[in-house]
């Protein structure tokens, strides 16, 4: 948009301009977003915005944004003339400060998170360019998981900033989620299971990744079997307590790049052989506690949650299937 004055305009893809000083502070934004005007009027572009002008005519004070698409139009960007610098001085950021803008940060990635959209792109290779679903705690404490699938496998990296690393102590596969930090995995394979069902239904699996003794280490819970007739695995603590038909170890697992890969048979549902096998990755060396659950067949739903214990303060809300937070 050129310079006017001390002023310098931008113009931007849906029919807004921005005023900056010429040293770059910010000013003001002219016209209203076509995306949330609510129709049209003179404030308004009705076209993809990339051109427009800036002027102030010579001998006056007065400044015009001169823009338009099928029309011309002449507006007057009124009150930037009284816009002063002030005198400056000493600005002191405090501890409580910080905080304040930490949290504030926080609220806005908890609110973004409602609106997030789950995308499962086709072909491992493309899995770094699929949009991921993330949680932000604070800068410290947050991951992103991205999901892909191919005609064999479902694929699921998760990148995870934390303090404390990926390891876990628990030599038992039953107590694994005790002895540290896991990556957790739940997946619903029988697209005929009732998807509003508020236990557990045969071809529900949950796979634990984890690091132990610098190796990589997976444990696989099946809370319900078709066909089990003994008697089931029993996990309680004081508060709840949760049955499994079968708790195992696996060895499908090594090292993929520079983090873990885990590869685990599903159980075979009629008809669908669509996700006869899964991968997992691990997207550093160090992640924190995340899981990411999965359901359904071809395009699996996703859910961002919490599995397992750590040391380390646990990240505490999630994403539902449909994209929007759960406390």
């Amino acid at each position: 948009m050129g310079a006017a004055g001390d002023f310098i305009g931008v113009a931007v893809y849906f029919g807004v301009f921005h005023v900056y000083t010429r040293d770059g502070l910010y000013v003001a934004m002219l016209f209203k977003d076509s995306r949330t005007s609510g129709g049209l009027g003179p404030e308004v572009n009705a076209c993809e915005t990339f051109t427009g002008q800036i002027v102030k005519p010579k001998g006056t004070d007065r400044y015009f944004l001169l823009n338009g698409d099928q029309d011309g139009r002449v507006s007057e960007i009124l009150g930037i003339d009284a816009i002063k610098r002030l005198a400056g001085g000493k600005y002191a950021h405090s501890a409580e400060d910080a905080k304040k803008a930490a949290d504030a940060l926080a609220e806005y990635e908890r609110l973004k998170a409602r609106g997030q959209r789950r995308d499962v792109v086709r072909g491992k290779s493309l899995i770094s360019t699929c949009k991921g679903i993330a949680k932000f705690v604070d800068s410290e404490r947050n991951f992103t998981a991205r999901t892909a699938y191919d005609e064999r496998n479902l694929y699921v990296a998760v990148d995870v900033t934390s303090k404390s690393e990926l390891l876990n102590a628990a030599n038992d596969p039953r107590l694994i989620f005790k002895g540290g930090n896991c990556i957790g995995i739940q997946l619903a394979a029988d697209p005929n299971a009732d998807p509003k069902r508020k236990t557990p239904a045969p071809g529900d699996v949950r796979i634990l990744v984890t690091r132990r003794g610098g190796q990589p280490a997976a444990a696989i819970y099946r809370p319900k079997a078709k066909g089990f007739s003994g008697e089931p695995i029993i996990l309680a603590s004081p508060a709840n307590k949760e049955p499994f038909d079968s708790i195992e170890q696996t060895d499908k697992i090594g090292r993929s790049g520079g983090g873990s890969s885990a590869v685990w048979p599903l159980p075979h549902v009629t008809g669908q052989q669509s996700l006869r096998s899964s991968t997992f990755t691990v997207g550093h060396d160090g992640p924190a506690l995340a899981a990411l659950r999965v359901c359904g067949d071809h395009h699996p739903q996703s859910v961002l949650s919490i599995a397992g214990r750590t040391r380390s303060p646990a990240l505490t809300s999630a994403v539902s299937s449909t994209g929007s937070a759960m406390e």
